[in-house]
């Protein structure tokens, strides 16, 4: 007899659980299903001696390279280069960088120069949802004609009465669509398409029921065109189970994936603003909780930091807005999204004019300008000096901008001594066991979290244990106990290719910034022969980073006259780079030669670490719009900038009705507003600034 609205649990028993419901988590057995290997409770034990085995082997490639991670000193901006000031006579002045997440706000700035800021969190609907609604009607009339001659009519009208119900109830989609009383058809008589008419007569007890059985039927090839039937329906999942009855389930996601409709944009165009939270991690959350396998669903045009607020252009293929909003309900304290619409392209790696950042630097200390104090005629002096500091170097910013140096967040943790660019040196120098040790073993300066994690990992070697934040390393020793250990480069693939291709990336970053700190300190801040240079009659819009090296000349002595030292460019190193005509290019060759590799080092990284054969950077950046101010506090609780990304009418108020009057127990603040170029990192703007290297602001985890 047929089973009409059987209540199942998703995902629960061996046979046929719903693919949908089952979420990859972070755990070893988990993983291991994934590569394919044995996930029984047997071989747990197996798995973690494997995995002792493997921790070994990594130790050993540390002591080889005669490195011991707890013991490597935190690196500095020196190490990664970052060592030149334009201009020799200011005073270094100290700042608290990032106290808060509002005192650092980030804005990104498309291609078209619109800001990324959120003006409405309603959800797209209007002709393409009265579109997605007319294609179901059609798809639903055909399934219940084609079920019909099937199972018969009234298996079939019951089934769709199922159906539309729950996807009514469980997706909030409503089809108008009326099964016909289609039993006539069958009065020339099939008696086993009638008999399975007469069992499938039950009432549909509610959406909740989220799975229908048909009959059994033994015909393999009616099963199969069954099957193919409900393939073609949203939302619904199918399977045979043993009994050999047709299963069908409401399921999640399944419109988004196979009934997109025809007229609407392929990708979801959003804005995202976030806090507290780096872009990857964010959108990784984002496709946990869609439940997606894919890390290729959401595209950006760059990263944005972790200890900010910031807003950024996001697309998303196939996902609809409702799903996200739903997906980002329980993220509300920290992501929001809006400013939704459907487009037929996707947002690119790069593909922004800049940033505008809002900045509060507090607590300034400018005391080794001033006196020992004096009467409240001093303070003032005093404040006119401050003002008067600040204004002088805003426009030296303005009319000679900063070296535009990879800043120290390109590299990582510098707490921990072990930086991304130590990690892709090794992998340069196809020293993958290397970069595997590098990632996966435990480190100084590490949080005690992340520490004891780590440690009761390398004890028991259950991979379970390694800390769950840190999902790239735990993807990767996941990936050597699947392969026995007998494969890096396997291991170092499991990691998504956004997050891998940033180590190699470092490290051209780190030889890039060694570089133009010699060519500034040799030749100074002007244009000579030999340069290469950014031709801007080529290409009027050009931006400096594109990747046509036609582009790229060099400089002559007929044509230097036609430059200024911000066109000058230096080619990160790699295998098709245009190496200027001074030493600035023999310093890199030896630089590289230090390290055991070469530009042709980089050549066979194209493919799985997204190296270009050519990129090139300007040396000297300079900021637009550049507005500065003075502002006077009382505590380091107030809030100092107008966010408008998360702030409520509270917070505005807050904002605005807590100004402190100048005076000698009163704290100092400088609040900046600058919009810089894409690629271009704000903490070296602000090193220039203050004239004081970044590593050595004050900073706050926020």
């Amino acid at each position: 007899m047929p089973r009409h609205g059987k209540r199942k649990r998703p995902g629960n028993g061996n046979h046929g659980a719903p693919q949908y419901k089952k979420r990859r988590r972070d755990n070893d057995s988990s993983t291991a299903a994934a590569a394919g290997g044995d996930t029984n409770e047997q071989s747990q034990p197996k798995r973690q001696e494997k995995c002792l085995e493997i921790i070994q082997r990594l130790q050993t490639e540390l002591s080889t390279h005669s490195l011991d991670l707890t013991s490597v000193p935190q690196f500095t901006e020196c190490d990664v280069g970052i060592e030149s000031f334009i201009g020799k006579d200011h005073t270094a002045v100290q700042a608290n960088l990032k106290c808060k997440y509002e005192d650092f706000v980030v804005t990104e700035i498309d291609e078209s120069g619109n800001a990324a800021n959120i003006t409405t969190v309603d959800c797209v609907d209007c002709t393409q949802c009265e579109q997605k609604t007319d294609d179901m009607s059609a798809v639903v009339q055909k399934v219940t004609d084609e079920l019909t001659a099937l199972v018969g009519a009234d298996c079939a009208s019951t089934f769709v009465a199922w159906y539309t119900q729950g996807i009514k109830t469980k997706h909030n989609v409503t089809v108008p669509f009326d099964a016909e009383d289609t039993s006539n058809n069958n009065e020339n008589g099939d008696d086993k398409k009638q008999q399975q008419s007469d069992d499938a007569k039950t009432t549909v007890r509610g959406a909740s029921v989220e799975a229908y059985t048909f009959v059994a039927n033994k015909d393999k090839s009616e099963r199969t065109r069954v099957h193919q039937l409900l393939k073609s329906l949203p939302y619904i999942q199918s399977k045979t189970n043993a009994a050999s009855c047709i299963e069908a389930e409401i399921a999640s996601q399944k419109f988004i994936k196979q009934r997109w409709p025809k007229s609407r944009g392929a990708y979801l165009k959003f804005i995202l603003s976030k806090r507290g939270i780096d872009s990857i991690e964010c959108l990784n959350k984002l496709n946990r909780k869609l439940r997606l396998n894919s890390n290729k669903t959401f595209n950006l045009a760059g990263t944005k930091d972790k200890h900010a607020i910031t807003s950024q252009f996001v697309t998303a293929y196939h996902i609809d807005c409702h799903a996200l909003k739903r997906a980002v309900q329980s993220m509300s304290h920290y992501v929001r999204v809006g400013n939704f619409e459907y487009v037929s392209q996707q947002i690119t790696l790069g593909a922004l004019h800049g940033n505008r950042f809002e900045i509060a630097l507090r607590n300034i200390d400018v005391s080794s300008d001033n006196g020992n104090g004096g009467d409240d005629d001093d303070a003032k002096q005093t404040a006119t000096e401050i003002e008067n500091m600040l204004q002088e170097r805003v426009q030296i910013l303005q009319n000679k901008g900063f070296v535009n140096y990879f800043g120290m967040q390109r590299f990582g943790n510098a707490k921990v001594g072990i930086g991304t660019h130590h990690v892709g040196r090794a992998i340069v120098q196809q020293q993958l066991g290397l970069a595997c040790a590098l990632l996966i073993l435990p480190k100084r300066g590490e949080s005690e979290l992340i520490a004891a994690a780590k440690t009761q990992c390398m004890q028991t070697g259950n991979v379970g244990q390694y800390p769950g934040m840190l999902s790239s390393e735990k993807r990767c020793l996941s990936a050597l106990v699947d392969n026995d250990g007998q494969n890096f480069l396997q291991a170092l693939m499991r990691i998504p290719r956004n997050m891998r291709s940033m180590y190699c990336h470092s490290y051209q970053s780190s030889i890039w910034n060694r570089c133009v700190s010699h060519r500034v300190s040799t030749y100074g801040f002007e244009v000579v022969v030999g340069d290469v240079v950014y031709d801007a009659q080529t290409n009027a819009n050009g931006d400096g980073d594109d990747d046509a090296s036609s582009r790229y000349i060099y400089v002559t002595d007929d044509n230097i006259g036609r430059f200024c030292i911000e066109d000058v460019v230096l080619p990160l190193p790699s295998f098709a780079a245009k190496l200027p005509k001074h030493d600035s290019a023999a310093f890199m060759l030896k630089l590289l030669e230090n390290d055991n590799v070469s530009l042709q080092s980089f050549a066979g990284l194209q493919q799985d670490f997204a190296i270009k054969g050519h990129n090139y950077r300007r040396i000297i950046a300079r900021p637009k719009d550049v507005t500065a101010r003075v502002r006077y506090y009382g505590n380091d609780d107030e809030l100092l900038l107008d966010d408008t990304h998360f702030q409520s009418d509270t917070t505005a108020s807050n904002v605005t009705s807590n100004v402190v009057e100048e005076s000698k127990t009163s704290k100092i603040a400088w609040i900046l507003s600058f919009a810089l170029p894409k690629s271009c990192y704000a903490t070296m703007c602000l090193r220039q600034l203050l004239f004081t290297p970044s590593d050595q602001l004050k900073r706050s985890n926020c």
